[in-house]
């Protein structure tokens, strides 16, 4: 109903203009006509100016300000890139929420404000899901996936998902 799409605000970056295009069938439902960030957050509101195939799709309405509990179930949506113009079809990961409150994880990151309220989940995400929905187990969009990092500089530890709640 707002006509929006929220997505991370490092995914649009500084682009001023943007299309959007569904997956198979490939098609083009609208375009950016305005951005909106949410602060100092990364969490970006895209205004879209749809047309008729763009107006057809249903949305699904966030769930706002809602943090979720240690230990708390979650699904990752995604749709990665994983080279040079090569992506792959959506990736659903599921997992469990490793830290309720990582201010201290993404302080040492130096992205405490940029990813406020951040949480850390062990499901799996990779480079191009950022921007990507995350469920509860009751199937409410809680949240918006925000980077990945692996534990060891020879990507060989365990990695940490972080995403935040949407405001």
């Amino acid at each position: 109903d707002s006509d929006t799409v929220m997505t991370a605000d490092h995914v649009v970056d500084d682009h001023t203009t943007c299309d959007v295009f569904s997956e198979s069938p490939v098609q083009h439902p609208g375009s950016v006509e305005d951005f909106a960030q949410q602060g100092s957050r990364d969490q970006m509101e895209l205004v879209i100016d749809w047309n008729e195939v763009g107006a057809a799709i249903e949305g699904v309405e966030p769930v706002i300000d809602v943090r979720p509990s240690l230990g708390e179930f979650v699904v990752v949506v995604g749709h990665p890139g994983v080279g040079s113009n090569l992506a792959l079809e959506h990736q659903y990961t599921t997992g469990f929420v490793t830290s309720a409150d990582a201010a201290a994880t993404l302080a040492n990151l130096s992205r405490a404000t940029y990813w406020s309220e951040g949480y850390t989940t062990d499901a799996v995400a990779w480079h191009g899901n950022s921007g990507g929905p995350v469920f509860n187990q009751r199937g409410e969009w809680i949240g918006l996936l925000v980077g990945s990092f692996n534990g060891a500089a020879e990507n060989t530890g365990p990695d940490i998902t972080v995403a935040i709640p949407m405001l």
